[in-house]
């Protein structure tokens, strides 16, 4: 018999078979805390107000995020794009 599950850490939605699993299926493992910190991404709403993503995909304001991690996104995510930038995309078949 097959049944969804939601992996508690990350939220994926899964589909196991009981009959090969029971009831101990595997679930991810927890993010570690100094990845989560990581500004995963940031949104410029239309409204004007900046939303920082961070590793587990919350959305926080910059002062949020600061109160939350003890850290300013702003700059991490400057140097996570200024690096973007000067890394070269793999190109396959050499063309």
């Amino acid at each position: 018999m097959k049944r969804m599950v939601v992996c508690p850490s990350c939220g994926t939605v899964s589909e196991i078979d009981e009959a090969e699993v029971g009831d101990d299926w595997l679930a991810c493992l927890p993010l570690p805390a100094e990845i989560a910190a990581v500004p995963a991404g940031k949104i410029h709403m239309v409204t004007g107000v900046v939303l920082y993503v961070d590793g587990k995909g919350n959305k926080l304001s910059r002062q949020d995020y600061i109160d939350k991690y003890g850290i300013d996104p702003e700059p991490v995510w400057e140097a996570i794009q200024a690096y973007r930038a000067k890394s070269k995309p793999f190109k396959l078949g050499g063309k």
